[in-house]
């Protein structure tokens, strides 16, 4: 028959695997994780109405992307990105410029989504006319 102090152990062997994946399932619940690029140690920039709903929106877009990569489904996408005519003309000057902008990324600028393995599966960029949200092709 094993000793009291032996059980003690045991259950507290087993406490102590319940916390820790309990700790690693509320880590996995959290929306649109993001990796820092540049901390945002100064004030933040001013916005409009327009840039911050603009934002918001490609941020909820790059957190559906990288919950539905980190639940192994489809993306349910409904956007209510505004996207002017006078954009669309623009995409190719807005690719072009985006690997610049982030290289230089302003603070809360650049977020990228990842899967549960680590890999980016969602990238958000901000600028001050446009944001954009680049998904990787496969991402699960």
């Amino acid at each position: 028959m094993p000793s009291i102090r032996a059980q003690d152990q045991a259950a507290a062997s087993t406490s102590a695997r319940r916390a820790s994946s309990g700790a690693r399932r509320r880590q996995r619940s959290v929306s649109f994780p993001v990796t820092v690029v540049r901390p945002a140690a100064i004030a933040m920039p001013a916005l409009t109405a327009v840039q911050r709903r603009r934002r918001q929106a490609a941020n909820r877009l790059g957190a559906e992307l990288t919950d539905a990569a980190r639940q192994g489904r489809q993306p349910c996408i409904e956007t209510d990105i505004p996207m002017p005519p006078r954009l669309i003309a623009e995409a190719p000057d807005i690719i072009a410029q985006a690997p610049q902008l982030a290289a230089a990324a302003q603070p809360a600028g650049l977020r990228v989504g990842r899967n549960l393995r680590g890999k980016p599966v969602a990238v958000v960029l901000h600028s001050d006319r446009w944001s954009l949200v680049v998904v990787a092709r496969r991402f699960r």
